[in-house]
């Protein structure tokens, strides 16, 4: 089974997405390991050519690294509208910035990875006001499912080659997001789908905690700790504004 590390950056993890969308791929890589009948056959076979590995170990890092440089996550919070829209610039936005300028103090030494993190942030929020900065981010992932569509098409069993690679863990968190928050219509990809729903057919894919749909209960215990302070802090607010009328009065 050829089993690629992650690239330096991946949305599909890290604290941004952990919350509520998987592991990070190191993780779910580790995770997903379980027999596949393409890898004991390959196993049966031997050693691949060295060329023959080597171009479709090149092949895995180029859909990784396409599927790494999807705008996932701005396409997911530019779709929200009218109170959720509020929070995330007013609330959302802000705390991540704040939390971030915070932990950048101390070791300073870390510094620069934060800075990096801020500049992300503000990128971030500038794609997600500009209308064709979206429109681009959405021309990719079609493009990006086109392709994937068309090396599935036919009938085979994986992106790359006849084993299960990184490639194919990457186009199974992407669909789950994808399908989780009604970013793309799926049914225009079969192939892309079919493939999708072998992979959840893995016994080790419940293990991976891939979100595949919204979980009131799970986005409660992500919201809880942000709201119920400053919830409390504006109860407490006001019942002192009530004493101190009531005394006034």
């Amino acid at each position: 089974m050829e089993l690629l590390s992650p690239g330096p950056r991946s949305w599909i993890g890290g604290p941004a997405a952990r919350g509520w969308m998987t592991s990070s791929p190191a993780t779910v890589e580790r995770r997903a390991r379980s027999p596949e009948p393409g890898a004991k056959a390959a196993a049966r076979r031997g050693p691949w050519p060295a060329a023959r590995r080597a171009a479709e170990r090149a092949e895995v890092e180029a859909i990784v690294a396409e599927i790494d440089r999807l705008q996932i996550r701005e396409l997911s919070y530019e779709g929200m509208r009218g109170p959720l829209a509020l929070a995330r610039d007013r609330v959302l936005m802000p705390m991540r910035a704040r939390a971030l300028r915070k932990h950048r103090a101390a070791p300073p030494e870390l510094a620069p990875l934060y800075n990096a993190r801020l500049d992300d942030v503000a990128t971030w929020v500038g794609t997600m006001a500009s209308e064709a900065s979206i429109a681009e981010a959405r021309r990719a992932l079609d493009t990006s499912l086109d392709g994937l569509e068309a090396r599935l098409r036919g009938g085979a069993s994986y992106l790359v080659g006849d084993a299960y690679s990184l490639a194919d863990l990457m186009a199974t968190v992407l669909c789950a997001r994808l399908l989780a928050l009604g970013i793309a219509d799926l049914s225009a990809y079969p192939a892309l789908l079919d493939h999708y729903g072998r992979m959840k057919a893995r016994p080790n894919f419940p293990k991976g905690d891939i979100v595949e749909s919204l979980d009131r209960r799970r986005l409660l215990r992500i919201i809880a700790p942000f709201v119920l302070p400053r919830l409390l802090t504006i109860v407490l607010l006001v019942t002192a504004l009530i004493v101190l009328l009531s005394r006034a009065f």
